[in-house]
């Protein structure tokens, strides 16, 4: 006797296997392409913003959903100044170091071009930062 399967399952099947890879690939083009709207805070970049937003992503830190910069990127002078929300920190040659990261917003951002200082305010402290290329 012949086995009589269900046609409904069959198409079910062939529609999830057509279906999968299409929504990975839609995923990873707009993961893709919102990374590449990010301005890259770098050597050149002048910058004067508020920090509202901020959020990790794979060791990229985006501002306010429009900058990114690299997320272990070093608290330098003035740190002690801060109250930081996570111990989190890199280790650098047997010496921890806090991150950008570590700091919770809102806080504002200076960055003057053709240099790699940034300086990070939050209330009326100034923390330097040094900055590493992304």
């Amino acid at each position: 006797m012949k086995s009589m399967s269900n046609p409904n399952s069959k198409v079910r099947t062939i529609i999830i296997i057509i279906l999968i890879p299409i929504a990975l690939f839609s995923f990873f083009t707009y993961y893709k392409n919102y990374f590449e709207s990010l301005i890259q805070i770098n050597y050149n970049s002048d910058l004067d913003i508020v920090v509202e937003k901020a959020f990790n992503e794979h060791g990229t830190y985006v501002l306010n959903g429009k900058y990114c910069i690299k997320s272990d990127t070093r608290l330098l002078d003035g740190v002690e100044k801060l109250k930081l929300k996570d111990p989190t920190v890199i280790h650098n040659f047997s010496k921890f170091v806090p991150v950008l990261y570590n700091v919770e917003t809102p806080y504002k951002i200076l960055k003057y071009p053709k240099s790699s200082n940034l300086f990070l305010i939050k209330k009326k402290d100034t923390v330097l930062m040094i900055l590493d290329s992304l």
